[in-house]
């Protein structure tokens, strides 16, 4: 790869031929200026915040499938249990452990639903205070009577 000095890209821009990604490099020496800076302190790389959860996200869509998956088997589960399970209640079997795995990811879906942020008016609300109570008027007490 070759490197365009600060003059070089100036022309390049000025004739014309430069593209919006000239405009935007750094050049080399420009470029240790600020590694220098991150590495002594002086600058700060952002921090990436991780709450509120953005909906769309890869992760929170990924967990949403899961959630949807595990929802779809106890529609199947629940009531063949009820129908043909012939163990006692107080006995823990491989099934039983599972369906407290489930319910305990239930519960823990409920509570990343008080910090994912929800769409108003195609804006994402980011304020912790307002999706706990948004959450609260609409899905919550339904989701905490399915967990």
């Amino acid at each position: 790869m070759r490197r365009v000095s600060n003059e070089q890209r100036k022309v390049r821009i000025s004739n014309g031929r430069g593209s919006d990604k000239d405009r935007d490099m750094l050049c080399f020496e420009d470029f240790c200026i600020v590694a220098q800076k991150i590495k002594i302190g002086e600058v700060v790389p952002p921090k990436r915040e991780w709450l509120p959860i953005a909906p769309d996200t890869m992760h929170k869509q990924c967990w949403d499938l899961l959630v949807m998956v595990f929802l779809i088997f106890t529609c199947f589960a629940v009531p063949y249990q009820l129908a043909f399970d012939m163990v006692p209640g107080h006995i823990m079997t491989p099934f039983n452990q599972f369906d407290l795995f489930v319910d305990i990811l239930f519960m823990t879906d409920v509570m990343i639903n008080f910090v994912t942020a929800y769409d108003h008016e195609g804006l994402y609300v980011k304020e912790l205070s307002g999706i706990a109570v948004h959450y609260l008027r609409t899905w919550f007490f339904l989701d905490l009577a399915g967990s």
